[in-house]
Formats: structure tokens, sequence, C-alpha cells
């Protein structure tokens, strides 16, 4: 974990990215992170230490669009959840219908994104993976704002 002292320094690094501390008249970048899952693993522990860390510094508000689940309970109390009823993984084994839950999971996870995008106003809006891109793309396109995807496709 990162604490507020090594912010003030260096926010946060990740594969050669640094970024560093803002002065103090310059703008609150807002970021509106989309996650898929509801579990908890390894992908999910560092997005809870990356999240925190920026949420924790003051040039940074986050707030994270997830199901309801395990990484949704770990992460309210450290910074602002929003449960997303649409957005979530689909289970094709079991379910014949998974074409039409997709349908309507796009549908609603059009609008809930979009919604969140008006509300909070984010600079970016970053997806935890492609299924969280899939979910967030084109509601991000018409709010025009810069998306970001963890990883490689």
């Amino acid at each position: 974990m990162v604490s507020k002292k090594c912010l003030k320094n260096i926010v946060f690094e990740h594969d050669g990215l640094v970024w560093m501390p803002m002065e103090s008249n310059m703008k609150i970048s807002k970021i509106l992170c989309v996650s898929h899952t509801k579990d908890y693993g390894g992908g999910e522990k560092c997005l809870k230490d990356c999240l925190i860390a920026l949420d924790s510094s003051p040039q940074f508000q986050v707030v994270l669009l997830t199901p309801e689940g395990i990484l949704s309970e770990k992460m309210k109390t450290e910074i602002p959840v929003k449960i997303s009823k649409g957005i979530g993984q689909l289970d094709r084994e079991t379910n014949r219908l998974w074409m039409l839950e997709l349908l309507l999971r796009f549908i609603t996870s059009f609008f809930e994104v979009l919604y969140y995008g008006i509300q909070q106003k984010p600079d970016i809006i970053y997806c935890m993976s492609n299924t969280s891109l899939f979910y967030a793309v084109f509601p991000g396109i018409i709010l025009r704002k810069r998306i970001v995807k963890y990883g490689f496709f």
C-alpha cells in the first residue's frame, strides 16, 4: 500500500509511467473506473491498491462502477463505489439464452455508464478489461471522454 507521504513525491508508478504531483492551482482529474467482475483476485487487488493510491492524492477523484460482490464490498470503505446492474459476466455454459442476456446487459450498462459519466463528469474512463471496455466504449465516445484500457488486447 502506498502511504500519503509517498504520494507527495510520486503519485503512481506502473510499467514505466510516473505521475508527479501537480501544482495546487491545477485541475483535479476525475476517473470513472469500470470493472466487469464482482470477484476479488490478483488483478482486482492491484486495481484496489492503485485506486486507493490515486484517490488519496489531492489531484485525483476516483469512482468505481462494478457489479455487486466481493470487489464492491472491499472497495466501499476506501473509495466511492457505484453498483452496476448491467455490467457483469455471462455464464454461457449454463445459460442457453446468454445472447439475450448479453443484449440486455449491453443496453443497461450503456445507460449506466452514460448516467455516471454525466453525473461524475470524469476526465478519464478507465476499463479494467476487454469486457469492461465493451460496456464502456460507446458511452465514452458519446461523452467524448478519454478511454483507457489496462493491459493488451
